[in-house]
């Protein structure tokens, strides 16, 4: 396997997990004095011998520390044949960290650890498996076996068409996950710290939290390993509940999990907590009905966390949801650029950690840099009419010039995108009319006859010259470009074909959409 694959694998495993549910019915344990107060940093050295020749040739080290979290920076790393010894200068706090690496083609070695500052860490890599020996031993190996066991792999367990099915077999795995590390604390209760305790416990929450929010769906070629997919619960929903008259409980769901949950912790450094957040503020507990990711969105979202949250809690989240929204694409289109960059400057001097604000200014360097156009991969993605032709969405800009045009992905299983196209369609007729608007309509469907027979259906309502199916759907290039990861999703073109909004409100929002519309030029 060439060393690329190996780094894309290697991203593709550190995938969110999830937890907060504790079936133990126990308050966390505080830590301890001397660890919650240590906040100098302390040499971390870490040593290890290996029996697989290529395990050190792109050996990672990860945290959630900083605002992006993982890789770990790492200064005196020194591999010599079998051995690798490195330094890490800046622990500050205890923290649970990832040792990855790849070996042998397809063998990936995984462990996890709870770090203080001053830890000497030792590990060995033999017969494809990773153990500790030294002090600490007994806390890293039996994070690293409970994560070995198959049966408690939330990764092996992925959606399969049925949400609540799902969602037993998520809670199963963390009970039964809970239950164990309850019997390891009996165990060996004088030899283990509450420190490892505590973070262990939050660890486990967040665990079984995160796979909940971001259900595991996606597959990059490890036998049986699925991978968490950011934002799958909201298309999930709609696919299962979408044409039926029983609503979809998310209460039940997410086991009456409230925002005082995640207040009492404060901010965690661990990654699981930091990555449930934002996603739990935006899918849960705000109740706007704006479009996900939009500006509405993004200002009901920000108020929430304002009204409660304090403290680095709130800073964290207000950087991260900045960065989540630029993530999605916002901030590169005429109609939001502006504001973006108001955001970051009413933020920007509030964020003491100097990591979130390197990440406010990647952000602005990459929306200021931006010319608001499609790029050429995304407009030569493949399209298929319904007389079976393929053609681009280049081909179809280049038809007429100098006219507004709207983009609607949408699909057949999608009830709130048919009811858009049924609803609104004496609307964009008018704009079509007054505002010389082209209406583009682009499906995403995976099967093509269930786009066809929906297609036909709506014959009345489509225009059956202007709409196509996207080869590759949500994977195409252009769908990515957009980042197109929910549907009903409108994307504005001015008249130059550069993107005015790249995620605008729906067109029964009539007001505000002929506002939007009125003020191009």
């Amino acid at each position: 396997m060439k060393l690329t694959l190996k780094i894309i694998v290697f991203l593709s495993v550190l995938s969110f997990l999830s937890c907060l549910k504790d079936k133990e019915k126990q308050q966390p344990l505080k830590k301890e004095a001397s660890e919650k107060q240590n906040c100098t940093s302390q040499n971390v050295v870490v040593t290890g011998t290996t029996d697989d020749p290529e395990a050190f040739l792109a050996f990672n080290l990860s945290q959630s520390v900083t605002f992006t979290g993982r890789p770990h920076y790492k200064n005196n790393e020194k591999v010599v044949n079998d051995s690798i010894r490195i330094v890490l200068d800046s622990v500050t706090k205890p923290q649970i960290m990832d040792i990855f690496t790849m070996g042998k083609p397809l063998l990936a070695y995984r462990a996890r650890m709870y770090v203080t500052p001053g830890d000497t860490i030792n590990f060995f890599i033999k017969n494809e498996k990773i153990r500790f020996t030294g002090k600490n031993a007994l806390q890293y190996n039996f994070m690293t076996e409970l994560d070995e066991d198959k049966e408690l792999d939330y990764g092996r367990s992925p959606y399969q068409g049925d949400i609540l099915e799902y969602e037993k077999r998520v809670e199963s795995i963390y009970e039964r996950r809970v239950q164990i590390f309850s019997d390891f604390i009996k165990t060996h209760e004088h030899e283990i710290s509450t420190g490892f305790i505590t973070a262990v416990r939050e660890d486990l929450k967040f665990q079984y939290l995160y796979n909940l929010m971001d259900p595991r769906i996606d597959n990059i070629g490890i036998p049986e390993m699925f991978f968490n997919k950011a934002d799958a619960l909201t298309s999930i929903i709609e696919k299962e509940y979408g044409n039926k008259e029983r609503f979809f409980d998310y209460k039940a769901y997410f086991d009456n999990v409230s925002i005082d949950d995640f207040k009492a912790y404060g901010l965690q450094t661990t990654y699981y907590f930091k990555n449930s957040v934002n996603p739990f503020i935006r899918y849960y507990f705000d109740s706007s009905d704006d479009v996900p990711y939009s500006k509405e969105k993004l200002i009901a979202e920000k108020q929430f966390i304002e009204t409660n949250f304090d403290g680095e809690l709130k800073n964290y989240a207000i950087a991260r949801m900045i960065w989540d929204y630029n993530q999605k694409g916002f901030g590169y289109s005429k109609g939001n650029n502006a504001f973006m960059n108001t955001l970051i400057d009413a933020y920007y001097d509030k964020f003491t950690d100097a990591s979130y604000r390197e990440a406010m200014d990647k952000i602005r360097e990459s929306i200021n840099t931006s010319d608001f156009e499609l790029s050429e991969a995304a407009l030569s993605t493949k399209l298929i009419n319904k007389y079976g032709d393929t053609l681009t969405l280049k081909e179809i800009f280049g038809r007429s010039k100098k006219r507004i045009r709207v983009i609607d992905f949408w699909a057949s299983w999608c009830a709130p995108c048919i009811d858009e196209i049924t609803r609104a369609k004496s609307f964009k007729d008018r704009l079509s009319v007054e505002n010389d608007v082209e209406w583009i309509y682009l499906s995403v469907d995976e099967d093509q006859q269930k786009w066809l027979k929906k297609s036909e259906e709506l014959k009345t309502v489509l225009n059956v010259k202007n709409q196509y199916l996207v080869l590759r759907g949500t994977n195409s290039f252009l769908a990515k470009s957009l980042k197109v990861i929910g549907i009903p999703r409108y994307v504005i073109f001015n008249k130059q074909n550069q993107i005015v909004l790249e995620n605008a409100p729906r067109p029964s929002d009539r007001l505000v959409f002929k506002k939007i519309i009125d003020a191009i030029e």
